[in-house]
């Protein structure tokens, strides 16, 4: 066995593990984003619809109940009715587009990441006490 074969050896193995470890890792890291606690009570699907120049559309929307950092929010996602209810339960969110204005008024959505770690992102559309 020559050197550069010896070599060779420890480089392919290396390389291989850092291919399959990547998507891992990076899992790993937008996991630590999603630090908010989300408690969905209720989950149901709705319709949201629009209209545009005379024209009426609809489409399915995932309606969450959840309580937030303290507070109940209703959520909401597009989504197809294929999808499923999200469950209830606990999941981890981090915070998206959040504006407010001196009024107190406020638009703001959550990503949530589910157990499989794919994520969706919901709109708050109501708040509760």
């Amino acid at each position: 066995m020559n050197c550069s074969s010896i070599m060779e050896i420890p480089l392919k193995s290396s390389l291989l593990l850092l291919i399959f470890a990547a998507p891992l890792l990076a899992f790993s890291q937008s996991k630590a984003d999603y630090t908010i606690p989300v408690h969905v009570t209720e989950s149901h699907i709705g319709l949201s619809c629009d209209t545009n120049k005379g024209t009426s559309t609809c489409k399915s929307t995932q309606v969450l109940t959840a309580q937030v950092e303290g507070k109940k929010y209703q959520l909401e996602a597009a989504t197809f009715f294929s999808k499923g209810l999200v469950a209830l339960g606990d999941y981890s969110a981090k915070l998206g587009d959040h504006k407010e204005k001196p009024t107190g008024e406020f638009t703001r959505s959550y990503s949530l990441m589910f157990p499989d770690g794919s994520t969706r992102t919901f709109n708050v559309i109501g708040q509760m006490e």
